[in-house]
């Protein structure tokens, strides 16, 4: 789903859903061969950008060669709704892609 369709929609804080983030390493793109790892947060982006914990592992899995990581969050209902009229995937933070091709799904399960 793109950003029109987002802004179109009229969904509540629309940058929680548009990538890419700021890291000190720059985003990079997949390449083919890379082990592509997704590490899911189950809150909003909000929160899940606050745990010092997902920059740390985003930061370590980042730096090795032949890894591809990326971030995502659960969706505010708005933004659930949406995907499921679309018929859409949840997708990743920074390359937006769903979380499906992905290899391994990472999920935090310390929680607040």
């Amino acid at each position: 789903m793109d950003v029109h369709d987002i802004l179109a929609a009229g969904i509540r804080k629309p940058a929680r859903y548009m990538g890419p983030e700021y890291f000190p390493l720059g985003f990079k793109e997949p390449k083919p061969g890379d082990l592509k790892v997704a590490l899911v947060f189950p809150d909003l982006y909000e929160i899940g950008m606050s745990n010092t914990g997902m920059r740390i592992l985003y930061s370590l899995l980042a730096r090795k060669e032949g890894v591809y990581v990326d971030m995502a969050f659960s969706p505010w209902p708005d933004m659930q709704e949406l995907l499921k009229e679309k018929g859409a995937p949840l997708r990743s933070r920074q390359g937006q892609i769903p979380l499906g091709e992905f290899d391994v799904l990472g999920f935090s399960l310390q929680y607040e």
